[in-house]
């Protein structure tokens, strides 16, 4: 009974040491400060657009609000993985003006903004406002990302096709919300050397048991 009790402990503190956590959070709350991890993740585009905030998701609150984007242009969040592995981002709502770009890309670096950057998905922008007809689908970072320091994801805008349809210079609004990475901390040696303790102790015990 003692040694199922202690190798009851292990796996509790083994399953709580490799939980994943919300790490980054952003609400846009007329805020670009992220709710969680404001010390390791920022927001930036490169637009021209003035930073504004708008009600654009039924519930949800406000959503960061920016102008004048075009074809090649982009969002950038940057992220700082240090002590983190299995890095993912995270489902977010996003939706543009009639004449936003329609067509939009996701891709990630993770040697910084002046880095290569691998495409890993593309979407196309709506105007509408639901939940659901809003949503992009997240991803899971590669193992280059673990405990790394310079990842930059990027939404950036690869057609001068409008939200409208119409053919031309696309040149609008696009708005984002919710947006959030999760991770699992790398633990401290201090914290291995602890389950492997207990993972000893719990051996022993199990011995014991079987000689008597």
């Amino acid at each position: 009974m003692r040694a199922r009790f202690f190798f009851i402990l292990i796996l509790i503190a083994a399953t709580s040491a490799a939980a994943a956590t919300t790490i980054v959070s952003y609400t846009f709350e007329d805020t670009l400060t992220p709710v969680t991890g404001a010390g390791i993740s920022s927001i930036s585009w490169n637009s021209g657009g003035a930073e504004g905030y708008a009600t654009q998701f039924s519930g949800f609150g406000k959503a960061l609000s920016v102008s004048s984007f075009q074809m090649g242009e982009y969002y950038d969040i940057t992220l700082d993985a240090t002590g983190f592995t299995g890095i993912a981002l995270n489902d977010f709502r996003a939706n543009g003006g009639i004449s936003a770009p329609l067509n939009w890309k996701l891709a990630y670096s993770t040697t910084g903004a002046g880095g290569s950057f691998t495409d890993v998905a593309t979407f196309t922008m709506s105007s509408l406002t639901g939940v659901g007809s809003t949503t992009v689908a997240g991803f899971l970072l590669p193992g280059a990302a673990d405990d790394n320091a310079d990842i930059v994801v990027r939404f950036m805008a690869t057609s001068s096709t409008r939200v409208d349809n119409a053919v031309g210079t696309a040149n609008g609004t696009v708005r984002l919300d919710n947006i959030s990475f999760t991770a699992t901390a790398i633990p401290e040696p201090s914290a291995w050397a602890v389950l492997l303790g207990l993972a000893a102790l719990m051996g022993v015990a199990w011995a014991q048991r079987q000689k008597n």
